[in-house]
């Protein structure tokens, strides 16, 4: 594994272009816009039930939250009118659904790769990876958000880190990067072998420097300390041993 000094949005233009992708847990559809300006899917496929009372919902159990808010169907028709012009193309679907349900709509090793943003809690984080593991093409990637061990992930009760590590302990994937900021984004190969993950893996340690390789990464102990600056600024200090 190879801990990144950048973000997604580095990460993003380095990643398959004209490819079949996934987001799970789209919320607004502002990162959903910069997977599309980046990297030019053939088809983007936006997976959220916009079902809870607001966004941050989606980061908690879903249980004791009011569905159908106006609050829900306003984030899901801001989405509808910002990709009205790419749905019409053919190149952003909607579906509108919890991503277990979703996942029916897509046929075996279909995808080149997903985004998981949806809950953020074990169960789902994991259940997610389970579910979309098969729907990956042979060379396919899984990309999640918010591997954080921060303040804020511990208020929302966030598992990330150990469904992620578990995961990769459990199947056959290799955890290729970790991008280094305050809420980092994962990497997952299929096969690191494949052709177009080494493509993947050449283009990012060649355009995004410095890169730090960690061996036996999901294994460790991972943790981030916060320093705040005390000015509404603070920075994270990622810590693995």
């Amino acid at each position: 594994m190879f801990l990144l000094a950048n973000t997604r949005e580095h990460l993003l233009p380095h990643l398959p272009k004209q490819a079949e992708i996934a987001e799970i847990g789209v919320n607004l559809g502002e990162f959903s816009r910069l997977i599309l300006d980046q990297c030019a899917p053939s088809t983007l496929h936006l997976i959220d039930p916009w079902e809870l009372s607001t966004a941050d919902d989606d980061y908690a159990q879903a249980e004791g939250k009011a569905p159908e808010t106006e609050q829900a169907e306003a984030r899901y028709e801001t989405v509808m009118a910002m990709f009205a012009k790419e749905r019409e193309q053919d190149q952003v679907s909607i579906h509108r659904a919890y991503s277990d349900k979703a996942a029916d709509d897509f046929a075996d090793e279909s995808l080149d790769w997903i985004y998981i943003d949806g809950n953020h809690t074990y169960e789902y984080v994991r259940q997610d990876l389970e579910t979309y593991l098969p729907k990956l093409k042979p060379d396919g990637l899984i990309l999640g958000h918010d591997y954080a061990r921060n303040s804020l992930a511990r208020k929302y009760g966030f598992g990330v880190v150990e469904a992620v590590n578990e995961f990769c302990q459990t199947h056959p994937v290799e955890f290729l990067f970790l991008t280094f900021e305050p809420f980092p984004t994962f990497v997952l190969a299929k096969d690191i072998n494949a052709p177009a993950t080494q493509k993947v893996m050449a283009n990012v340690l060649y355009h995004l420097t410095p890169a730090i390789q960690i061996r036996n990464f999901e294994k460790m102990d991972y943790d981030q300390l916060e320093i705040d600056f005390g000015d509404s600024r603070y920075r994270s200090l990622i810590s693995v041993g």
